[in-house]
């Protein structure tokens, strides 16, 4: 809830979230506009926002006053979102009118914003941090990366306990490490912090189950983003252990172990500058005496929000074979997260021989790029060679086809016709390699 209450020329800005004041100030009529962008920033950051725990965060300065390191500004004097007015809950350099303090988070975030408290302390009225830059970085050895320069605001020595009035916008940028460099300090005598608090986004994670009829698999599979690597990696939420880093660049998951001993998800934790598909293989235990109908639905979604999630099933008998390319994130919007896949037919199955195969593309695959089931050595970029493969097929219907990448129901319906066109247009021009 955002309340905008003005009087005598001013706002007066109290900003809400599930009944706790995330943040108080009063800003001009002339900074209206300024209000507006820090308020929409705030919301838009907040609603799906996690604090980092201060107990994962280190803490380090170029110097301290006795009493006063750096640690100081990881929550001592923090009570929720208010701030005391005790300078012994607070950071200052050793009388310096310059200094740095950096953080390091523990592991990679995707930091979204970093609420800062100035120096509001009895008896040191008008002291505090004031312009400073602000850099970070996402592994020890990478170089600094700047994101901006910041005044930050003038605090007193007097009034109640305080909100943050200085409100740094990350985005959402995958970081480790913050650098704040202050250039100098408003009595130009000592520079100080009172507290910093980090705000990151959920790892982005998708998570879907099997279905056979009405039958619900035993694994769940998750593909999780998180722990300081920008791949992915398969894991059963019911193993409960992390795996070493591989060298794998595929991972196998039997997620069809209805009626049988379960399986697990394979798992694997990929290296860096790993950017194949997964490979999924579906298992069934036991004998089926009618075909069964087989789908897969998408649970929860929570990814970048250009970054393409693309399935296709494949056959292991059949490689040449052609089936439908999901979105999921179309599915998930408008299908209820339901991909479905062929039937398994009559007969028996065992955990050796998977009756299917699939791939999962995250973020190296966009659905408009039509020549990526045709071609090996596709770029992955959508353009006009694209086009022409959908005018192939257009108009056709029923069956299987490459330019049948949409529907009414955002997945494949079997014709290709204008949702196909317009789930291409969506993606014209875009490249995986800008990921």
């Amino acid at each position: 809830m955002v309340q905008c209450l003005q009087f005598e020329g001013n706002f007066d800005i109290i900003v809400e979230l599930k009944g706790e004041k995330l943040f108080q100030t009063v800003l001009n009529v002339k900074s209206r506009l300024i209000l507006i962008l820090m308020v929409v920033v705030l919301i838009a950051n907040s609603s799906n926002a996690y604090i980092i725990d201060n107990g994962d965060i280190t803490a380090s300065a170029s110097s301290s006053l006795l009493g006063h390191d750096p640690n100081r500004t990881l929550g001592p004097g923090l009570n929720g979102n208010l701030h005391n007015h005790d300078a012994n809950d607070m950071w200052f350099s050793n009388n310096t009118t310059s200094a740095w303090l950096e953080y390091d988070l523990g592991k990679v975030h995707s930091l979204t914003i970093v609420e800062v408290w100035g120096i509001w302390a009895y008896g040191w009225d008008g002291v505090g941090s004031k312009n400073i830059n602000v850099k970070y970085k996402k592994f020890v050895g990478d170089s600094w990366t700047s994101l901006g320069s910041y005044i930050l605001g003038r605090g007193f020595g007097i009034g109640p306990d305080y909100h943050t009035e200085d409100i740094i916008n990350f985005g959402a940028v995958d970081v480790q490490f913050v650098l704040i460099e202050i250039i100098d300090c408003w009595d130009g005598t000592v520079c100080g912090i009172a507290e910093i608090r980090f705000h990151a986004a959920p790892e982005p994670t998708i998570n879907f189950k099997s279905f056979l009829d009405s039958s619900e698999g035993t694994t769940d599979v998750w593909v999780i983003r998180g722990g300081g690597y920008s791949e992915y990696f398969v894991s059963d939420e019911d193993l409960g252990v992390d795996m070493p880093i591989s060298d794998l660049h595929t991972v196998v998951s039997e997620i069809n172990d209805i009626g049988g001993t379960p399986i697990r998800a394979g798992r694997d934790l990929r290296p860096l500058d790993s950017n194949s598909s997964y490979n999924l293989s579906f298992i069934y235990n036991g004998s089926v005496s009618v075909p069964k109908e087989n789908h897969l639905k998408f649970l929860h979604i929570i990814v970048g929000p250009n970054e393409p999630v693309i399935f296709q099933q494949t056959s292991s008998t059949n490689p040449s074979a052609f089936y439908p390319v999901y979105d999921i994130k179309r599915a998930f919007a408008q299908n209820a997260g339901i991909v479905p896949l062929i039937d398994l037919e009559t007969g028996s199955y065992n955990t050796s021989t998977p009756f299917a195969t699939g791939i999962l593309d995250v973020g190296t695959r966009f659905l408009g790029d039509i020549s990526y089931s045709k071609f090996s050595s596709d770029s992955g970029h959508v353009d006009l060679g694209d086009f022409a493969l959908l005018s192939l097929d257009w108009g056709k219907g029923p069956g299987q086809y490459l330019g049948d990448i949409a529907g009414p129901n955002g997945i494949p319906d079997g014709y290709v016709n204008h949702y196909d066109l317009s789930a291409y247009c969506d993606d014209y021009l875009k490249d995986v390699n800008d990921f």
